[in-house]
């Protein structure tokens, strides 16, 4: 058993883990938001709309007023938990795939990244209530099947010599 997922860098780990499994890099430090923060989105060259697709599936746009003017817009619409997708789209209607910050995902700090006190971890939990049966001691067999499994090699190991002998 290990006490890993107790531990205050279990969170984090996962998360980068999860972030490097669905392609995001470390680069992007907007790549992951809580859930609720604002994400700037910037148009570029002659991109006209914006789309992001939300993790319901439904999709926000926002458009460009002027042609050539460098814009910037702020999406604060990410209360859900998932991964948004942005997408670009040209004056000429063709979508655009731009090399990074294409997506991001959102999360909640629900599970407090601290170490749990003793009194509080499920394998240390004492009994509160008097007359109450004290909990199970738990026997791992593994250091009997063990033993025995060294025994019956040394047992076999004698006989072998036994019968070389005569």
């Amino acid at each position: 058993m290990t006490d890993l997922p107790i531990r205050t860098g279990f969170l984090p780990l996962v998360r980068e883990a999860a972030r490097r499994l669905v392609g995001m890099t470390g680069d992007d430090e907007t790549a992951s938001l809580r859930a609720g923060e604002a994400r700037t989105l910037v148009f570029s060259g002659d991109e006209q709309r914006l789309e992001v697709s939300r993790p319901d599936g439904s999709v926000w746009v926002a458009r460009r007023e002027q042609a050539g003017v460098a814009r910037t817009v702020l999406y604060s619409e990410t209360d859900r938990l998932g991964t948004y997708h942005l997408r670009a789209v040209d004056s000429d209607g063709t979508v655009k795939a731009r090399p990074s910050k294409t997506s991001w995902s959102t999360w909640t700090p629900a599970s407090p990244t601290r170490r749990l006190d003793p009194s509080q971890r499920p394998d240390r939990i004492a009994v509160a209530s008097p007359g109450a049966k004290p909990p199970k001691h738990r026997v791992e067999l593994w250091h009997s099947l063990a033993a025995i499994m060294i025994g019956l090699l040394l047992f076999e190991s004698v006989l072998t010599l036994r019968r070389r002998r005569a």
